[in-house]
């Protein structure tokens, strides 16, 4: 069963609550603009992501756009890593030894 539009808009609006936006007519309005053009659930979704990664101790509304807009940004697991080539020298035998390992970048 689906929910009725007024449960969504009230289930928006107590998670922008949770996230630290209080319940002006701006941010209704602001909440309702965003819920027509991505979506309830895709808002609520770009709520939970932006209050996963809130450091500072609030949600804008440009954070929650660009969330919509561009996706959350990759982390560091989701990139190649960084690497870098050591080659190294040892004496065997009066020989010398050169030999190449590929490590990850710090």
């Amino acid at each position: 069963m689906k929910a009725c539009p007024e449960n969504k808009r009230s289930a928006l609006l107590a998670a922008l609550e949770d996230v630290g936006m209080k319940p002006t007519a701006r941010n209704e309005q602001a909440a309702e603009a965003l819920m027509a053009q991505y979506g309830t659930e895709k808002v609520l979704a770009a709520i939970d992501t932006a209050a996963e990664h809130d450091n500072r101790g609030g949600v804008s509304w440009a954070y929650l756009r660009r969330i919509l807009e561009d996706g959350p940004r990759q982390s560091a697991a989701g990139k190649p890593a960084a690497t870098r080539t050591i080659r190294e020298c040892c004496v065997v035998d009066g020989q010398e030894v050169w030999t190449e390992r590929v490590v990850r970048a710090q």
